[in-house]
């Protein structure tokens, strides 16, 4: 699970495998997106809600919110 609460990111699992879920939840009441700068994920998560997605490719995978762009962080996943 990765929360996103005032802003802000939390710190992503260790050991994430390629065909494991993540749950993203947002717990800000405006929506934010899981967006990789490799194109390799794209996830909207509304305000006050949960998303889910798989991971689909290994590697480390920068990501931020498209709309608030400042939010950042790290997805490393192994084969």
């Amino acid at each position: 699970m990765i929360s996103i609460d005032r802003m802000k990111f939390d710190s992503v699992p260790a050991n994430l495998k390629v065909g494991d879920t993540i749950r993203w939840v947002n717990r800000d009441a405006v929506p934010h997106t899981a967006t990789a700068r490799d194109r390799s994920f794209d996830i909207t998560i509304p305000g006050n809600s949960i998303r889910e997605m798989k991971i689909l490719k290994k590697g480390q995978h920068e990501f931020f919110c498209r709309f608030h762009p400042a939010m950042k962080g790290v997805l490393s996943a192994a084969p």
